[in-house]
């Protein structure tokens, strides 16, 4: 296998989608975490709840949380334009 550079990096958590968010959250010593606010989930605590992560679906049969977390990060900061440009470059294998 060819040694590949890392190029291009992203995040998406609790804090926010993108480098930027992550930083800024960090800088001001905000945690991601916030009151249950789980529809019909009486309980008392906190979670790291993704804004937006329910909102849209994936093509079943691969909707699930961990796809719709890798499609918003392939969707932030240019994520998904660098990895095309390195299949351009190095292939899809």
């Amino acid at each position: 296998m060819q040694p590949l550079e890392i190029g291009a990096m992203t995040a998406v958590s609790a804090l926010g989608r993108g480098l930027a968010a992550h930083a800024e959250a960090l800088v001001d010593g905000r945690s991601g975490l916030r009151a249950n606010d789980f529809p019909h989930i009486d309980l008392a605590c906190h979670i790291g709840r993704v804004d937006g992560l329910e909102d849209g679906g994936i093509e079943a049969p691969y909707d699930c949380r961990n796809n719709r977390l890798a499609a918003m990060a392939l969707a932030t900061d240019g994520f998904a334009e660098r990895v095309a440009a390195c299949v351009r470059r190095y292939g899809n294998e």
